[in-house]
């Protein structure tokens, strides 16, 4: 998500398929620890499926060696099944990915464009919200044929991504939906000192990501603006705690 002219841009994310499972990560290097991964059913190895959320262990590493991140767990453990929200008898919300319009205000910090998408990539491009809106992709996964919500209206605002295919006939798909922030805000907003909109203050701003799991099942996940001071102090504790 970007405006070309102001240079400002989201964090990119790809979705892809492998065997019977979707697979989610953030494209930037500092969080590659973040894998949120949807399985179908593999009868072949007695799994039924499921959708799950993780630090993975393996990334870690490499993480470590770009930068310096500052992580508040608040009680989450490093994995975390969730059961999504029933849309329809075949369709699931699973995640929503949010961002607000202050991401991109002409004073805000700026982060990289995304890299052009590899071969056999499709790579979509999302034009910011106005004040006081945000921009949610409503990722979803439909057990036996591609579904977008409102599909009629959505091609017509282009709004529909996917579909991608695994191997156990599922589909992966999303819609971008441009909502009110008043309308349906993030769980996010009542845990300091993340995710209040128009907060902190310039000079204690980090960019940084947010996750949380809806009443209703499905995983928000959440590009905010986070309290540098807050952030170093809660970990500073974490760390002295440990």
């Amino acid at each position: 998500m970007g405006d070309r002219k102001l240079g400002r841009w989201s964090y990119g994310w790809r979705m892809g398929a492998g065997g019977t499972s979707f697979y989610i990560k953030p494209l930037v290097a500092w969080a590659q620890e973040i894998k949120v991964s949807l399985h179908g059913p593999d009868p072949a190895r007695g799994l039924r499926g499921g959708y799950k959320v993780e630090l993975d262990a393996s990334a870690r590493g490499a993480v470590d060696a770009v930068a310096e991140v500052g992580r508040m767990k608040n009680n989450w453990p490093d994995r975390q099944w969730f059961s999504g929200a029933r849309v329809t008898d075949d369709v699931d919300l699973v995640m929503r990915l949010r961002f607000p319009w202050d991401l991109f205000t002409r004073d805000s910090h700026p982060v990289q464009a995304p890299a052009d998408p590899r071969a056999r990539e499709f790579g979509g491009f999302i034009a910011v919200p106005q004040s006081d809106y945000a921009v949610d992709v409503e990722v979803l996964v439909c057990k036996t044929k591609p579904w977008w919500p409102n599909e009629r209206q959505a091609r017509i605002d282009n709004a529909c991504l996917g579909p991608v295919l695994n191997k156990s006939g599922q589909y992966l798909t999303a819609v971008v939906v441009h909502r009110e922030i008043a309308a349906e805000p993030s769980p996010l907003v009542r845990h300091q000192p993340a995710g209040q909109v128009g907060g902190p203050p310039q000079f204690d701003r980090v960019r940084g990501l947010g996750a949380q799991l809806d009443d209703r099942g499905f995983l928000w996940i959440h590009e905010m603006w986070i309290s540098r001071s807050a952030l170093q102090a809660a970990c500073l504790t974490a760390f002295r705690s440990a």
